[in-house]
């Protein structure tokens, strides 16, 4: 059955007998409790080395099992079995046929970073349970230990095969839930691997969604909880495009209001070229790409603000269309000096994410002072995309897999397309691209099959193509047919934007030229994006008039709301109409979207199969450490393989290792990766240049102060000494600044940028990016995503800012090999956190963490160690008011709280809540703030205000200081 398991008779013995008394234990004939049992004992029996460790845990998974349900199998028995059987978790993936990366490496990941079980190993697992032949092969393929132990094991093969029937689908029901949980629960760094290994990335339907229909205006959140749109099915309509016809379109609710500027002086807002989006005319008399650029165009004074420094400032208005009839009235229009808005930011970060059917597309913010109260507060601003959501979808007819294609890897899908081994049961033509594509031994390889196995595996999908729906327009008549310019006959009835020709067109030349083939690639991108989004880039409508025996045919063609080409014939009876490339045409920033789009796609299954693939001899080399309740990743087996690598080939060694950096999302190499970097020949850097589509791909900065910008994919750039500037733009990017004082920008993508010695400034912005400064005193910024802040020892004294209104997202400190948690001092000033390294001058102070009792967007959900502690909101907050010996300074919360200073000089803050502060000896500062609050100075000249509320002072000994503040106060001097 499966080579490798151990067959002797004392190993089948020691795991029966181990199974059996933890079947005993659960103490029930339920069928249920009986497969449970069944998920454990098939562990065990693949086990490489089952012994008394081995025994132990299919105990725990026993008592987990009982403890799991009476009666009940649930995706929670699984996740709580997965846990307990820790050590068998390689061995579930053999039997259920996962591939390496899939199976035994990413369940390994997810145990590693705090997850029972992978997506893809529960899938699989859910498969495989789903027939019971493979069970009942498992037990009889035993070989010569089966004899042993037949008797005992006889009336459990015969119960299983009774209930088998009726159970099966149960069980393959709870994987398939716990498949489910999984996917949703991943949190931090894990789920950036995640969503690699299972989907396509949503920037894919967001570019392409952007290319279809351009609007993208500016919305205020004015209410402060989210910006709300209205479903493009709702009735409203509204010229976007200024062609004096209103079209249906998604919309803003009327909690929220459109930025707009009245152009005309008509007091109405007409067109689209009067809010702040794609269709509004800069002042350069370009159209702008987006609505930040739009608003960016009116920052006069360039400070990355607009407010009253502008010269604009008092024409920019705000419409809340209150009526939501897509008209504006008098009354639906304020100043922003009306509202409160006294300046709002140009600038926004990729968010990507669905509000009914619309596309939130980018967020920023602005600032808003009450006039009452002269508080500042922040809102959002949004970027919208008025379009429907095609790209998630669900298939309830499920494709039987074949052997053939449970070898392949898999990737979900996405759009009109099934997931990536389910389509290959459809298309022998898509089986053929994946298993040439798996067998590709090189990045470059691999990239340049990538394109073929996008369009076979787009050609799988129910959605008509391109093609089909141009022929749908024929009738009995005329036939409709795309061909391109220099295919087409020599003597046809030939479409065209000038209205067309009755006569034969003279033999067109049958070498197409380089704008022609640039035109050829766009159109083939469209029609595997169409495939992977659901979504109809053209949509074409056509219109007769004449006669049956002479027709005048018009054809238009249309992207979202706008009519790109007009295409006119006179046809004939049983003629043929061709449409050709030259009857389209695209703007500058929609063919920019598309191949974002599309770059994207490549990006998404080029990362998703990695692991799988071309990388998973070093994914299986990963091995797990136990330490007491914590699992650990090893990771040392691929730092030595790495190592060989680069003894043989340097260039090879850089890609792989930080291809692996960037799909684990682990900063283990990082270090290594700068110093080979920095080791390359020039003919070195050519030929990793080359791996990387040769196109300023890797760049190296001199010993001076450089400026290094990356390409739309990924980039590799190197800015040695100096104080350096780079910036990864779109794509995986890698940056590291070397000495010096560095400003590292990794834009869109999933970015490793690493600062090295100085004081560097580092940017992750858009995407799940891991940031390390290095050592030197550095400032750090995530940006929208799930980001990860890196720290080995001797990393200076850091700032993190971390603020990111991105929904999903999970950030997090990672504290390298060699720092313990008791190493680290946990201290706040303000809202700020700081954590120290005790006995040394590293320190990192986390702005704003507190602000909101660390609810806000300034959070980070975990601090992790590398010995597997970790502490999440709760935690630190409980470790930050603890005091020392010395002199500290001590934050409560906006709940009651206990604040003893101890010995020192101390000062204690108790904020919201009823709260109790204790100075202890010392001279002591006490502030109780809001809330009915005690203080008590103790001995030592002491300071205590009680802030507001009826408040309880006492100082103590000594030359005490005593304010009530507002409210009805008891103030007792004591001695």
């Amino acid at each position: 059955m499966m080579a490798g398991i151990g067959k002797t008779v004392e190993d089948v013995v020691d795991v029966w007998n181990s199974y059996d008394n933890g079947y005993k234990l659960g103490g029930s004939d339920d069928a249920f409790d009986f497969v449970k049992n069944t998920f454990s004992l098939s562990a065990a029996l693949l086990s490489k080395d089952p012994g008394t460790q081995l025994a132990n845990l299919m105990m725990q998974g026993g008592a987990l099992i009982k403890e799991g349900g009476e009666g009940k199998f649930t995706s929670e028995t699984i996740l709580g079995v997965a846990g307990a059987t820790i050590g068998t978790i390689s061995a579930v993936a053999l039997l259920v046929g996962a591939s390496p990366a899939v199976g035994v490496a990413g369940a390994l990941l997810g145990l590693g970073l705090g997850l029972s079980f992978t997506a893809n190993l529960l899938q699989e697992t859910a498969d495989w349970y789903s027939n019971p032949e493979n069970i009942e092969g498992l037990i009889k393929d035993f070989g010569d230990g089966w004899d042993a132990v037949k008797d005992q094991v006889g009336d459990f093969v015969d119960d299983f095969l009774k209930y088998s029937g009726s159970m099966m689908d149960a069980v393959s029901e709870a994987f398939g839930e716990a498949y489910d949980w999984a996917r949703e629960a991943a949190s931090g760094v894990f789920d950036s691997l995640s969503a690699e290994l299972n989907g396509i990335s949503f920037d894919v339907y967001s570019y392409f969604n952007s290319a279809l229909q351009f609007v993208d205006p500016l919305v205020l959140d004015l209410d402060g909880d989210g910006i709300e749109t209205i479903s493009s099915n709702a009735g409203i309509v509204f010229d976007h495009d200024g062609d004096r016809n209103k079209t249906g379109t998604g919309w803003v609710s009327g909690d929220d209001g459109l930025l707009v500027m009245d152009l005309n002086g008509d007091n109405v807002i007409n067109s689209g070229a009067e809010l702040f989006g794609v269709d509004r005319i800069m002042s350069n008399g370009l159209k702008a790409s987006n609505g930040f650029e739009a608003l960016a165009d009116l920052d006069s004074n360039a400070d990355g603000l607009f407010d009253k420094g502008d010269e604009a400032f008092n024409s920019v208005k705000v419409w809340q269309d209150l009526n939501q009839d897509g008209i504006s009235q008098a009354s639906e229009l304020k100043t922003l000096e009306q509202l409160g808005v006294i300046s709002i930011g140009v600038q926004g970060v990729g968010a990507g994410h669905a509000n009914n059917g619309n596309i939130i597309t980018a967020i920023g913010s602005y600032t808003h002072l009450d006039p009452v109260t002269g508080e500042r507060s922040t809102g959002s601003v949004g970027s919208i995309n008025f379009v429907k959501n095609t790209f998630y979808r669900d298939y309830d007819d499920e494709v039987v897999l074949g052997p053939q294609v449970k070898e392949l890897p898999d990737l979900k899908g996405s759009g009109a397309v099934r997931d990536l081994r389910q389509a290959s049961m459809l298309s022998e033509e898509l089986q053929g691209a994946v298993s040439r594509y798996s067998s590709a031994t090189t990045r470059q390889e691999q990239m340049a099959l990538a394109g073929g196995l996008l369009a076979a595996w787009a050609g799988t999908s129910s959605l008509k193509s391109f093609d089909d729906r141009v022929e749908d327009l024929s009738t009995g008549f005329y036939k409709v047919q795309f061909i391109y310019s220099w295919e087409k006959p020599d003597t046809s009835f030939i479409a065209s934007d000038n209205g067309g020709t009755s006569a034969p067109t003279k033999p067109p030349s049958r070498e197409p030229t380089a704008s022609q083939l640039e035109i050829k690639n766009l159109l083939e991108k469209i029609s595997v994006l169409e495939a992977f989004t659901g979504v109809e880039y053209f949509q074409f409508e056509k219109t007769e008039t004449g006669q049956e025996e002479k027709k005048e045919v018009s054809i238009s063609a249309k992207t979202g709301t706008r009519t790109t080409s007009t295409v006119r014939s006179v046809s004939y009876p049983i003629g043929t109409l061709y449409i050709t490339e030259e009857s389209f045409s695209f703007q500058a920033q929609q063919i920019s979207q598309i191949n974002k789009a599309y770059d994207a796609l490549m990006s998404s299954v080029y990362s998703g199969l990695l692991l799988q693939t071309r990388l998973s001899d070093y994914v299986s080399a990963l091995k797990l450490t136990i330490s007491g309740d914590e699992v650990l990743l090893d990771t040392s087996f691929i730092t030595q393989k790495l190592s060989d690598v680069h003894s043989v080939n340097p260039v090879d060694a850089i890609v792989d290792a930080s291809e692996l950096s960037s799909a684990l999302g682990r900063a283990d190499w990082s270090g290594q990766i700068s110093v080979w970097l920095a080791e390359l020949t020039g003919s070195q850097a050519v030929q990793l240049a080359e791996v990387y589509g040769g196109k300023n791909k890797v760049i190296l900065g001199l010993a001076s102060d450089d400026y290094l910008s990356g390409s739309a994919i990924e980039d590799y750039l190197y800015g040695g000494a100096g104080n350096d500037q780079l910036s990864g733009a779109e794509g995986n990017d890698f940056l590291v600044g070397g000495e010096g004082g560095d400003y590292l920008i990794g834009g869109g993508g999933i970015d490793i940028l690493e600062g090295g010695a100085g004081a560097d400034a580092l940017y992750g912005e858009e995407g799940n990016d891991l940031l390390i400064g290095g050592s030197g005193n550095d400032s750090l910024s995530g940006g929208a995503g799930s980001d990860s802040y890196f720290f080995s020892r001797g990393w200076g004294q850091d700032s993190i800012y971390n603020y990111d209104t991105s929904t999903g997202k999970k950030d997090f400190i990672e504290f390298a090999a060699g720092i313990q948690p008791e190493e680290i001092l946990v201290t706040r000033s303000g809202n700020d956190l700081i954590l120290s390294l005790k006995n040394t001058a590293d320190r990192i102070i986390v702005s704003s963490y507190f602000y909101q009792d660390g609810l806000s967007s300034y959070q980070l959900e975990a601090i992790n160690f590398a010995d597997g502690t970790v502490w999440r909101l709760e935690e630190i907050k409980t470790i930050a008011v603890v005091t020392t010996d010395g002199n500290d300074s001590v934050w409560g919360y906006a709940t009651d709280d206990t604040l003893n200073g101890g010995l020192g000089d101390d000062s204690l803050y108790g904020q919201a809540g009823n709260d109790i502060l204790q100075g202890g000896a010392g001279a002591d500062s006490l502030s109780g703030e809001s809330g009915d609050d005690t203080l008590l100075g103790d001995s030592g000249n002491d300071y205590l205000y009680g802030g507001s509320g009826i408040d309880q002072l006492s100082g103590g000994e000594g030359a005490d200081y005593l304010t009530g503040g507002e409210g009805n106060d008891t103030l007792l001097g004591d001695a």
